[in-house]
């Protein structure tokens, strides 16, 4: 059964940080932020999230979607591998499953900046 957004929020902020006291919702958010924020794609952080993706589709009992990104961003140091493509395929990805609003990188300022 596919989950529902509100429970894949949930067990993909149980399967990030367990520790936190951010709500699920927040961590969630904080992932993608972190995707969002990325300068120039870190190999090794895709590699790691498509990792852990993994596990949480297993958990989950399969996820056809975010099976296919887990794929694909765990191949992601692989030679001929695009980063940028698989960061921006990641926030699409997990933005959709979340429900939550994609915001490009560039838009977002620090809030102590002004303009």
């Amino acid at each position: 059964p596919s989950p529902t957004l509100t429970s894949f929020t949930d067990w993909l902020a149980l399967l990030f940080d367990r520790t936190s006291r951010c709500s699920p919702s927040c961590q969630a958010m904080s992932v993608l932020d972190r995707l969002r924020a990325l300068r120039a794609p870190d190999p090794l952080y895709l590699a790691d999230l498509g990792s852990r993706l993994s596990a949480l589709s297993a958990f989950l009992g399969g996820h056809a979607e975010l099976s296919a990104l887990a794929r694909e961003l765990e191949a992601v140091e692989q030679p001929g591998a695009d980063a940028e493509a698989l960061r921006l395929r990641a926030i699409e990805v997990l933005t959709a499953l979340t429900g939550t609003a994609s915001a490009p990188a560039e838009a977002r300022r620090p809030f102590w900046k002004r303009t």
